[in-house]
């Protein structure tokens, strides 16, 4: 009995022993796959945090550089320079304060997004400005506060992003660039102040969410980690604490529970940050971390029903299980256990092991997916608030100068162009109505001409109640493009001719009709065109397909482009639209 008694309780101290290894293990594999997920959150976080920052920093690059040449453009002009070298002549003075005022009014009519100018004197306080929403007076009174707070870097061109100015808590970025002499090198006449309505600093006063629990801030600073614009930072964050960490173009640093990424904007003094609090950087993790613990509380679970067998059988099953269970900590997520070796008693375990893996694993990729996704919505967002914008103002600026040398070609060339691309570009719509179509052709052909030396001609004779009939964006672009490749680029000293006009079917439909002269087209080439149309064959042209398929998949199959000889032994397209009231069944 004692005997019994003995190899009882040597049994319990066994299945405790074993039990407690198990519970043992499990927390370790827990503990260090945690550590390891942390870890490889935070460098992944900051690897799509510098990421983003290059695309950002790059673009924002382009805008100031945009923004300094508006200023260049000003103090450069001659007008502006005569007003700044001064004169004693009381009439002279006059008609220079005047050419330079007609010059700032110019500039500002001509950019949307500037609402105020000021040209100050340093010598006499002279000053001229042009704005709306704010005096001289409001604008005396808080400038040089703004003009020394922006003094903290270094470099010709200082920012500053306030609301000092403007009545409504209006945010502005006051742009200041010294004025100085095109005549004497190094001589300064006064400060040129521009005020943008910048729409990416806007963004950056708006708190950024990434996901459920996790988000992050972006802000723009200087050299000596001064906040330019963002959401303010917790007082214990002190700017040199910043500066202090802001070495080379771009990285990233922990401060006071913070990840801090950063990226140099080009050349210039100023940084944009990225701010993520750890502690609602991990909480994003914590989901998996919960569904690994509980698994796991399954698997200790099903280790202590079959702990009661013998040991010597249990043992080496186990051994073999906790092996690759270690595995898991490594980071490796297609870790699974042949349950037949392991005999019918541990399949339980085996099939419980094997399904916390897969969902851990679908787990993991469901989280990487979606960060993924959100922060290229995240980009994709604020790239579309810069690059149409910088274009346009590119656009503008040009046509500007051309104006101020008396180019009126170059001029009327780059409305066209500036026109031309707004159409294309729609504010992100995919359909438009035919009569802005038509004006994209119109700007179209006005820019091919002065390449061809207006040998093509033109004629659209669209009824009125037919122009706001929707279509596809670019739907006429390409075919116009293929009549001038065909009519006029390869044949040298002929005109070409081009003619637009739409039909009404018997059943109602619309044929829009985009005819060409060309360079003598057989029915045989006609028919072979159709043909690829059909079978969207490789070698026939891209966007022509590109317009039959957009149409196809919009309104049907039974719609879209085909190809006739017309009577100037050219090609006339044709395109066989749906009536209106289908097509706004189609569009919603």
């Amino acid at each position: 009995m004692k005997r019994l008694v003995h190899n009882w309780a040597f049994a319990k101290r066994m299945k405790v022993f074993f039990l407690a290894s198990i519970v043992l293990v499990s927390s370790l594999v827990l503990t260090v796959s945690t550590v390891i997920s942390a870890n490889n959150l935070l460098k992944n976080t900051e690897k799509l945090a510098e990421n983003q920052l290059e695309l950002l920093a790059t673009n924002y690059n382009a805008s100031l550089e945009q923004y300094k040449n508006i200023c260049q453009a000003i103090l450069m002009n001659s007008y502006v320079q005569d007003f700044l070298e001064g004169s004693t002549d009381r009439a002279q003075k006059a008609e220079y304060q005047q050419s330079a005022r007609e010059m700032l009014t110019q500039i500002y009519n001509s950019n949307d997004n500037i609402n105020f100018i000021a040209l100050l004197k340093d010598e006499t306080g002279e000053y001229l400005y042009r704005g709306s929403g704010v005096s001289y007076a409001d604008f005396e009174d808080s400038w040089e506060k703004d003009w020394q707070a922006s003094q903290q870097g270094s470099g010709a061109m200082r920012l500053s992003y306030s609301n000092n100015y403007f009545k409504g808590s209006q945010y502005t970025l006051s742009v200041y660039y010294p004025a100085y002499s095109n005549q004497i090198v190094g001589k300064a006449y006064g400060i040129l102040c521009i005020n943008f309505q910048d729409i990416f600093l806007e963004s950056l006063s708006v708190k950024k969410q990434i996901s459920d629990t996790e988000y992050s801030e972006l802000m723009l600073v200087d050299l000596n980690g001064n906040l330019i614009s963002g959401q303010e930072m917790e007082e214990k964050q002190k700017s040199s604490d910043i500066a202090g960490n802001l070495d080379g173009t771009h990285g990233s640093f922990q401060k006071d529970g913070m990840l801090i990424s950063y990226y140099r904007i080009g050349s210039w003094n100023y940084y944009l940050l990225s701010v993520t609090p750890l502690k609602e950087l991990y909480q994003s993790s914590m989901h998996t971390i919960l569904v690994v613990a509980l698994l796991l509380v399954l698997v200790i679970l099903i280790l202590t029903a079959v702990a009661g067998g013998q040991f010597s059988r249990v043992y080496a099953p186990l051994d073999d299980i906790v092996r690759e269970m270690a595995h898991v900590s490594e980071g490796r997520m297609d870790v699974r256990i042949d349950a037949e070796p392991l005999g019918k008693d541990f399949e339980p375990m085996a099939d419980g092991f094997n399904a916390m893996m897969d969902k851990l694993e679908a787990s993991m990729e469901e989280i990487r997916v979606k960060q993924e996704q959100l922060s290229q919505t995240r980009l994709n967002a604020l790239q579309s608030q810069i690059q149409p914008h910088f274009l346009y103002n590119t656009l503008d600026c040009i046509h500007w100068q051309a104006v101020a040398d008396g180019n009126r070609e170059i001029s009327t060339l780059v409305k066209a162009l500036a026109s031309y691309y707004r159409i294309c570009l729609s504010k992100g719509k995919d359909i438009i109505p035919l009569a802005e179509e038509l004006k994209h052709i119109e700007y179209y052909v006005l820019i091919q001409n002065m390449r061809y030396d207006n040998r093509l001609h033109l004629d659209i004779n669209v009824e009125e109640r037919y122009r706001q009939t929707r279509l596809p964006k670019l739907t006429l672009q390409p075919l116009v493009e293929n009549a001038v490749e065909h009519g006029i680029e390869r044949r040298e000293g002929v005109s070409g001719n081009i003619a637009i006009w739409v039909e009404e079917t018997g059943d109602g439909d619309l044929l829009l009709r985009v005819a060409n002269s060309g360079s003598g087209m057989t029915d045989a080439r006609v028919a072979q065109m159709n043909e690829y149309l059909k079978t969207n064959e490789a070698d026939f042209g891209y966007g022509v397909r590109n317009v039959n398929r957009r149409i196809q998949l919009l309104f049907g199959e039974r719609y879209g482009l085909h190809y006739e000889v017309n009577m100037w032994q050219g090609v006339t397209a044709v395109i066989l639209l749906p009536m209106e009231e289908e097509r706004e069944v189609a569009e919603e």
